[in-house]
């Protein structure tokens, strides 16, 4: 039980790393005004999907605490 919450803390960590990449990226391409409408959409989506990743182990998180 242990260690799986560790790999789910090491799993949640990348996310986060990997959504704040992504948000970067978001901003970057908003600033040099892209034209690549679609390829922005598809990084709001992985950011987003990243999000949700988060949210649900949080909520494990939470479960296992209070059981």
């Amino acid at each position: 039980e242990n260690a799986g919450r560790g790999s789910n803390k090491k799993l949640n960590r990348a996310n986060k790393k990997e959504r704040r990449k992504l948000g970067e990226t978001i901003i970057r391409l908003t600033q040099l005004g892209t034209h690549d409408l679609p390829h922005l959409r598809r990084v709001k989506k992985r950011r987003l999907q990243f999000k949700d990743q988060i949210a649900a182990l949080n909520s494990n998180f939470i479960t296992d605490d209070i059981a």
